[in-house]
């Protein structure tokens, strides 16, 4: 039970640790680059806006999650994951303060691997790419694509349902693997290289926007389909 609430304890640490936006999506929120955003989840574009399958290793074949017995027995292995992100900005300021003029949209599509702190937290890093598609501010019926490489330099999730007690139920949803469909996730992404504002559709002689390895922060919701697959 200590060690338990240690290990919350400690992931909730860690999210305050992270900056907090003023306004922001419930679903989803990447904070801005150097230049556009910040972003909020594309539900126009996609329902649900992220999804994500964990993977775990299991006893010769591939299980989602089995018990954390199971897992001790086996020791400590990782876990792979897969995950996909909607986002798009706000240029009106509807849904957050952009200091871009234009549409900008994020698919961000991610992989790596992440061990178990208590069977409802996982922490990792991994590997992945970003699509943006913006608006060009000069050839209004015109987009302005590119993919750009990106590194997960730190991920957290937890199942929050999992953790909720239900009354006259011992276990209560702790090991109910529905209940660990939703996934509340924190991550800090870095993306190598240069970036100006001609990458996001607004010429680099209205805009001084320039940054390079930018760091991101974001915070949000996924639907793990992987849940459906880990031993009862």
């Amino acid at each position: 039970m200590r060690r338990g609430l240690s290990i919350v304890g400690l992931f909730l640490a860690t999210l305050l640790a992270f900056p907090q936006p003023a306004r922001a999506d419930f679903w989803d929120w990447l904070q801005e680059f150097s230049g556009p955003g910040p972003f909020h989840a594309n539900y126009k574009d996609a329902f649900p806006p992220n999804t994500l399958v964990t993977l775990c290793p299991g006893d010769g074949d591939v299980n989602g999650r089995p018990h954390m017995t199971f897992r001790e027995q086996k020791g400590k292995l990782p876990c792979f994951y897969v995950d996909f992100r909607n986002l798009v900005n706000s240029p009106d300021q509807k849904g957050g303060e952009d200091n871009f003029p234009n549409q900008v949209k994020v698919t961000a599509y991610d992989f790596g691997v992440a061990f178990d702190l208590e069977h409802r937290i996982q922490v990792g890093a991994g590997l992945g790419f970003m699509h943006f598609n913006s608006q060009d501010i000069t050839h209004l019926d015109q987009r302005v694509i590119r993919n750009r490489f990106d590194i997960t330099l730190f991920r957290a999730t937890a199942q929050p349902l999992q953790f909720i007690p239900v009354h006259g139920w011992k276990e209560g949803w702790k090991n109910n693997k529905y209940a660990g469909l939703l996934k509340f996730y924190v991550k800090y992404t870095v993306v190598p290289g240069d970036l100006d504002s001609s990458d996001f559709g607004v010429p680099t002689t209205t805009s001084t926007f320039h940054a390079s390895n930018d760091v991101v922060f974001s915070r949000g919701f996924f639907v793990d389909f992987g849940e459906l697959f880990r031993r009862r």
